[in-house]
């Protein structure tokens, strides 16, 4: 399953800019949020995030906008929520 979602993710990262209507752009939230909930169901935890880089050297010489999309599925016993540097926080217990 979780190939079938990044396959997905794939898919629907290849066609971004074709899908212009609200429509066609809320179709494409409802099949990654169906996969992410049939994902949370097994336990699985999905996170992404967007890294800003630039592209430099190339042409033009000038330095272009590059976001670099980072997704992840982890199991949730062995997720570590963590500050956005990476380091964990504290465990407390209850």
């Amino acid at each position: 399953m979780i190939i079938e979602f990044m396959d997905l993710l794939k898919d629907y990262l290849d066609i971004a800019g074709d899908l212009v209507s609200v429509r066609e752009n809320r179709d494409a939230e409802k099949g990654l949020q169906h996969y992410i909930s049939r994902l949370a169901e097994r336990g699985f935890l999905v996170g992404a995030y967007v890294r800003h880089m630039l592209l430099k050297g190339g042409s033009p010489p000038e330095p272009t906008p590059w976001p670099i999309l980072r997704v992840e599925v982890q199991l949730s016993t062995e997720a570590v929520v963590a500050h956005e540097d990476g380091t964990p926080y504290p465990h407390q217990e209850s």
